[in-house]
C-alpha cells in the first residue's frame, strides 16, 4: 500500500512542510552533484562526501553492472534535472501560499449575493440571495462551478 506524501494547500502548516521538503531536495541535489564530481575525479564513489561507504559501494556496483552507455555516473543527468525541477516547483508553490496568507482574501459582495473564501474547504463559494435563473445556472456549471 502506497502512502500519500502530498501537501494540501488547505493544511495550516503547508508552508512549513514545503520548506522542509524543499531543504531536503536542495540537500539531495548538492549531494548528487558532489558524488558525481567525486566519481569523475577518483573513479569510485567510496569516500565521497555526503554518503556512507555502503552507499558508495552500492553506487559503484550499479555503475559497473549497468549496460547503458549513458548511465556511466552515479546519478544520471535526468535525475539531477528532475530534482532541480521539483525544487523550482516547490519554491513557486511556497511563494504562492505565502502570498495567499499575506493577502488574507475574505471575499466581496455583489448585487444579488456575495463571494466568500472558505479556507477550511480550500474553495471559493458564491452565495446568492435567491435562486439563480436557468441561463446563469447553466453558464456557471459550464464554467466549472458546482452547486451544493
Amino acid at each position: 500500500m502506497s502512502t500519500n506524501n502530498a501537501i494540501s494547500s488547505s493544511d495550516p502548516q503547508a508552508v512549513e512542510k514545503l520548506m522542509a521538503k524543499l531543504e531536503s531536495a536542495k540537500g539531495l541535489q548538492a549531494t548528487m552533484k558532489e558524488v558525481n564530481a567525486y566519481w569523475r575525479k577518483f573513479g569510485t564513489c567510496v569516500g565521497a562526501p555526503g554518503i556512507t561507504e555502503e552507499q558508495g559501494e552500492k553506487l559503484d556496483s550499479k555503475i559497473a553492472t549497468t549496460s547503458y552507455s549513458w548511465e556511466k555516473q552515479p546519478f544520471s543527468s535526468y535525475t539531477l534535472t528532475n530534482n532541480n525541477a521539483d525544487i523550482k516547483r516547490m519554491d513557486i508553490r511556497i511563494k504562492e501560499l505565502t502570498r495567499k496568507i499575506e493577502v488574507g482574501f475574505s471575499g466581496w459582495a455583489f448585487a444579488g449575493g456575495r463571494a466568500e473564501a472558505n479556507t477550511e474547504a480550500n474553495r471559493l463559494q458564491i452565495i446568492f440571495d435567491e435562486r439563480t435563473p436557468t441561463e446563469m445556472h447553466n453558464a456557471m456549471r459550464h464554467a466549472g462551478f458546482v452547486y451544493s
